[in-house]
């Protein structure tokens, strides 16, 4: 797969990422931070939770196991997206304003889809669970980290919000 050189924009954010095997095996790594710690942390977190499931869900792991592993990564998201709603919250340009309304839906998208998954595992679709938690994750790699939260950064520099190292 080729890379795409990681280069940082004029605003001090990296403006293209570094795609390799972060897509085809989905790990986390460095090219994928947007430079805000807190989040970053979360997302490797949220990686390693949706992994530990998919895992656990090829392994053919009892349903109780399974339903705590989905409730524990919905919480932890939940937790996540009232981290990004309070830095959210500070943002006041017309533009900022349609990014976080973005933002929010994309979020909802994730959480129905956690529930879809919570339902598939309460019904016996264990394969189908496990491959809309791998599904999750390429849509928290394309759209979440590569542009839903890099867009949120570009609007908190341009807000003087947060300052790139």
């Amino acid at each position: 797969m080729p890379e795409i050189n990681t280069a940082t924009s004029q605003d001090g954010i990296r403006s293209k990422r570094k795609i390799g095997n972060a897509v085809s095996e989905f790990g986390w790594e460095e090219s994928l931070e947007i430079g805000i710690d807190d989040l970053d942390e979360d997302h490797k977190k949220l990686f390693e939770m949706l992994d530990e499931f998919g895992l656990a869900a090829s392994a053919a792991a009892d349903f109780t196991q399974l339903q705590v592993l989905i409730s524990e990564i919905r919480g932890f998201f939940v937790a996540h997206i009232r981290k990004e709603d309070e830095i959210m919250g500070k943002l006041t340009s017309g533009l900022s304003l349609e990014h976080k309304s973005k933002h929010e839906q994309e979020h909802g998208a994730y959480l129905f889809v956690l529930d879809q998954i919570s339902e598939m595992l309460r019904t016996g679709q264990w394969e189908s669970a496990r491959d809309n938690a791998v599904g999750l994750k390429k849509l928290m790699f394309f759209r979440e980290l590569v542009n839903t939260d890099y867009e949120m950064v570009r609007c908190m520099i341009q807000e003087g919000i947060f300052k790139p190292e």
